[in-house]
């Protein structure tokens, strides 16, 4: 690295000192012919063979020979800075062995699938001066049947489906099929026709339905572009030599898939997802999520079907104490201290339950209540079992996410206003620091965490507190929240609390399965698995899919090969981190 950096050093060096030997230079010229038109002309001058009237109007008409003269340089160099930029670009971007023009183009039209085999005469693959890891492979292929490549990884199988895939090209040998030669073919034809999927998946950003659609992303309809479409804009883009494609257009080759419309790519989409074992995961996901209620109405109206048919099911012996139903007048003992009291969904942060403490309309409604006191208490009493409990813990342990009221980084803060509430008291705490106490109670949940700190005659108090709050809420915070209310969609809250309408218990055991099979046949007999699906399409799944699992995103890019529907589809090892049992599940579904 030193070695390096002394050379780059010396190259600049050897930089500087041309560039300013040329400035000497430049400048010594510059100076000597006014010095030769004094020296000289004054000669002349003093000889008589020259007046000074003329000496004069030759120095005149030099001095404004510089300005442009400086003009005439600044352009030449200006001039050859472009040309070597533009060669070094051309050097970069036209490396050898680049792809020939005419195969990028887009055709006029579609390329057709060619009906015949694959075969291989004599190919070879060879990475630089390394050994060829295909080597004069002669093969024969059906296309419309079952082909398997056996045998140790290192013996070049791989390289065989890149080949084929035109992910990389042969070093020698020709691939044909039919009676045409492969490299001849455009890249369109491998798009629509050819799928490769390996063990390392491509996931872009954006959603789950980007990820999955990517592959019929064709060419977009010209014929029914969206309204807001400048025309100009697509006339100058003509003109000018850029895409005339306008990028809101729907891209989707709907006919590729063989769905007719919309509603049907998302059908066909669901059952892609089912055959490769992702559509519970999208089913949950949707489950999770809130969604626009303007673009989904339908979905409203089957979610309050569900929730109607959840709380009739709930009456049965055997399922009656599994989820505790929102009642305005019952405090929710499954549910946080803050979700009893608001009773409700915030639609922003103003009445954000992570801290609440700090709100100054619930501050008011606890005072009202006399309840501020009796929050600070509970607020230290947690704080002291957290401190106790997790102060040996490193940071970041699991057990902070689990259990713990306190993130692991503001454990020394509570441990610092423990030890001010020793020496002051309560009452002599700044008002962020009894905050941070009061936040912590209304984090308590009174099944789960079973601290007896909400007893009876507390639970009456904060449904006091609730009434308060919802029958005196200024009109300008009205917007803020929204209130729970049997009959109604709550549009902040996600589509599984909404079906729920209330909060599973901690202590019924087996609750979670139940509540799986539960939700499971009430979705299911109303049909709306579907549209559930489609809000968790919506998802967006991070940078290079980071917020999926690598099975995950493995499933996916098979999916995505799966809903264009190929003629021939290539896969290499594309499940490879799932274990064989879950890959021949899948494959049997393909």
């Amino acid at each position: 690295f030193s070695d390096r950096l002394g050379t780059i050093n010396r190259i600049r060096l050897d930089i500087f000192r041309k560039k300013f030997f040329i400035k000497f230079l430049n400048n010594f010229l510059a100076q000597l012919t006014p010095f030769f038109f004094y020296s000289i002309g004054g000669y002349l001058v003093i000889g008589g063979s020259m007046s000074i009237g003329a000496l004069v109007a030759v120095l005149a008409a030099y001095k404004d020979l510089s300005a442009p003269w400086k003009e005439l340089l600044k352009y030449y160099q200006t001039m050859e800075d472009s040309r070597i930029k533009y060669e070094q670009l051309v050097d970069q971007f036209e490396p050898d062995g680049m792809i020939e023009e005419h195969l990028i183009d887009i055709p006029k039209t579609p390329p057709v699938w060619i009906d015949g085999p694959i075969s291989a005469n004599n190919l070879t693959y060879q990475e630089d001066e390394a050994a060829a890891l295909v080597n004069g492979a002669f093969f024969t292929l059906d296309p419309k049947g079952h082909t398997a490549i056996t045998g140790p990884d290192a013996n070049g199988k791989s390289m065989v489906t890149d080949l084929i895939a035109r992910r990389i090209w042969p070093t020698n040998g020709r691939l044909k099929i039919g009676e045409t030669f492969m490299d001849e073919l455009p890249m369109a034809f491998y798009g629509r026709h050819i799928s490769y999927v390996d063990q390392e998946p491509y996931i872009r950003s954006g959603t789950l339905m980007d990820n999955l659609l990517l592959g019929l992303n064709h060419e977009p309809d010209l014929e029914n572009l969206p309204p807001d479409v400048d025309p100009d804009r697509l006339i100058e883009s003509e003109k000018s030599g850029n895409s005339p494609y306008d990028i809101k257009a729907d891209w989707i080759d709907y006919a590729a898939s063989g769905a007719a419309n919309q509603a049907g790519l998302l059908d066909l989409a669901v059952h892609v997802l089912d055959e490769v074992d992702l559509k519970h995961d999208v089913f949950q996901i949707g489950l999770q999520r809130t969604f626009d209620t303007d673009r989904y109405p339908s979905l409203v109206d089957g979610v309050l079907q569900a929730r109607a048919e959840i709380r009739e099911r709930l009456q049965s012996d055997e399922l009656k104490d599994l989820v505790e139903v929102f009642d305005i007048d019952k405090f929710n003992t499954n549910a946080s201290v803050a979700e009893n009291l608001l009773f409700g969904a915030p639609r922003d942060d103003t009445f954000n339950v992570e801290t609440l403490g700090g709100n100054l309309r619930i501050a008011a409604v606890l005072d009202q209540c006399n309840l501020t006191g009796q929050f600070l208490d509970i607020g230290t009493a947690v704080a002291k079992l957290m401190v106790e409990l997790f102060h040996d813990l490193p940071p970041g342990h699991d057990f902070f996410e689990r259990f713990s009221f306190i993130d692991s980084e503001m454990l020394p803060e509570y441990q610092a206003i423990l030890g001010r509430v020793a020496e002051i008291g309560l009452g002599g705490l700044e008002e962020n620091e009894r905050h941070m106490l009061s936040d912590l109670t209304f984090k308590l949940i009174p099944a789960r965490h079973h601290l007896d700190m909400i007893d009876d005659h507390m639970q009456k108090k904060i449904l006091l507190a609730r009434h308060i709050f919802i029958d005196h809420l200024d009109h300008s915070l009205a917007s803020s929240i929204e209130f729970f209310h049997a009959e109604k969609y709550i549009a902040s809250s996600n589509i599984l609390n909404n079906i729920l309408f209330g909060k599973t218990s901690f202590n019924k055991a087996g609750g979670p399965e139940l509540i799986n099979d539960l939700l499971s046949g009430v979705i299911e007999k109303l049909g709306l698995e579907t549209q559930i699906a489609a809000v968790g399409l919506d998802w967006d799944v991070g940078i290079s899919g980071k917020r999926l699992s690598m099975p995950q995103r493995q499933k996916l890019s098979l999916a995505r090969c799966l809903i264009k529907r190929p003629q021939l589809l290539i896969v290499n090892k594309a499940l490879a981190s799932l274990d064989p049992t879950g890959q021949q599940q899948i494959f049997a579904k393909v």
